[in-house]
């Protein structure tokens, strides 16, 4: 008979890192009774901590969650060649603790991972569970895998059946079968490489320009959330501004920037006043130049100007406002509370950011108004507001997918998908889908000439 502990009674979650042969390894320890190895895929440890910290309430298990070295920038081994390496140092690390009958349960990469535990024959291990795995091989299934390329066809441009020239899938520092670090292309291949890539967090990722004669660079850097910095030329725009967290808001990922380091931004856009858009006292609080031109509704005008912004410019749909070179659309949104997205353009580049938006019909009309649209930035997460009857305010994948199709940019970056309302937010006020992965495939199958990345935090994409 087994007796569980008494309500109360459960240790905290503690985290800790271990030196294990070639690396270190560290390690989220929800500590429990029976114990539990959970194995994150390519999206990082945050895709897990929900479910683990579910698994450790609901079954009062020991639920260990270890950051793979590289990942969340702590340190990688340069002997982790390989996925079967990773896999022995994780079983090293169970001999370190001195745990049996572990059930290993890995997600993606994870859920590889997982397979090749269980290939150990490790005695300590007593079941795997493995969820959408990749790059597990299986008699009479080929595995495509980007490793088997040529170093010349890996970086080399290729030709689809069109005959349009289309960009190299895989570009790293070391070697040409990997991604670039903190990315993930729309692919379910394989990454047995990962281990030898660079980790910079601010790798740029160049692509082969869809449109011709375009002199004007554009990148766009994930800071957070809906947090983003959009690089037109020299022209440096700041979107939906958020830096710190409450009780019940979290970014679910790491924030990459302080406000101190943002260097000089040329113009602010806020989508609407709710905090995590709109984190004006960390602006303030950070040193800011209250200087700077910052755009957006009626809404956030009047807080903007309590808050010692000088220069507010109010905008609603279909207004606009320059500053510069650059000029500042508002366009439709429909939110909780009164909300606009954005079409910001300078030196004949088009950029559509979409806050938190749900998809309005008017939305659809933009490459009509606009022409081109090189960049669009999108929300996925579906987000569903519990006491109100699950009422969603934010668009989903498939929401984001269908308006992706119809504004057919070169490129499509997914944000506003880690967030989270803290464990007992999520339960009683929150509902969102923390997967961006679900926005990719439903772009594949509903616009698949359309390409779509993944960006972690800090990674700087340049825009085709």
């Amino acid at each position: 008979m087994t007796t569980l502990p008494a309500a109360g009674s459960l240790r905290p979650t503690r985290t800790e890192t271990h030196p294990l042969g070639p690396a270190e390894v560290t390690v989220q320890d929800r500590d429990r009774t029976r114990p539990f190895l959970l194995l994150h895929g390519g999206g990082g440890v945050a895709t897990m901590t929900g479910f683990a910290d579910l698994l450790a309430e609901r079954t009062h298990s020991r639920v260990l969650l270890p950051t793979h070295p590289g990942f969340g920038g702590t340190p990688k081994a340069e002997s982790l060649t390989g996925v079967t390496e990773l896999a022995q140092l994780y079983v090293a690390l169970l001999e370190r603790l001195d745990l049996t009958d572990v059930t290993v349960i890995g997600n993606s990469f994870g859920g590889w991972l997982a397979a090749e535990i269980a290939l150990q024959k490790s005695p300590r291990v007593s079941g795997a569970v493995i969820i959408d795995g990749v790059g597990i091989e299986v008699d009479g299934h080929p595995l495509t895998s980007p490793c088997m390329w040529s170093g010349a066809r890996a970086t080399a441009s290729s030709t689809r059946s069109t005959g349009r020239p289309t960009r190299p899938r895989f570009r790293c520092r070391r070697s040409p079968c990997c991604p670039a670090p903190g990315t993930c292309r729309r692919s379910r291949l394989p990454r047995s490489c990962w281990a030898r890539c660079s980790t910079s967090a601010t790798t740029d990722i160049p692509v082969t320009p869809r449109r011709t004669g375009m002199s004007t660079s554009l990148s766009v850097t994930r800071i957070g959330h809906a947090c983003q910095l959009i690089e037109i030329g020299g022209t440096r725009v700041l979107t939906d501004p958020w830096f710190t967290q409450t009780a019940t808001y979290y970014q679910g990922e790491p924030v990459t920037s302080t406000v101190g380091s943002l260097g000089h931004i040329d113009a602010v856009v806020v989508s609407h006043e709710h905090y995590d858009h709109c984190d004006l006292d960390a602006l303030v609080t950070g040193g800011f130049d209250l200087g700077t031109p910052l755009i957006g509704p009626g809404t956030v005008a009047a807080i903007a100007r309590d808050k010692g912004f000088r220069d507010v410019r109010v905008v609603e749909a279909w207004e606009a406002t320059t500053v510069g070179d650059l000029t500042v659309t508002a366009t439709p949104g429909k939110h909780g509370v009164h909300e606009v997205t954005f079409v910001i353009q300078a030196g004949g580049r088009t950029v559509f950011f979409g806050g938190d938006s749900l998809r309005v019909p008017e939305l659809d009309t933009i490459p009509d108004r606009f022409g081109p649209v090189d960049l669009a930035i999108l929300p996925t997460n579906g987000l569903c507001i519990r006491p109100m009857n699950l009422e969603q305010v934010v668009m989903d994948a498939e929401d984001a997918a269908g308006l992706t199709a119809a504004l057919k940019p070169a490129l499509a970056v997914p944000h506003h998908y880690a967030f989270h309302s803290g464990r007992l937010g999520d339960r009683m006020i929150t509902k969102g889908d923390q997967d961006p992965r679900h926005y990719a495939d439903a772009v594949a199958r509903i616009a698949p000439g359309i390409d779509v990345r993944l960006a972690l935090p800090g990674t700087t994409v340049v825009v085709p």
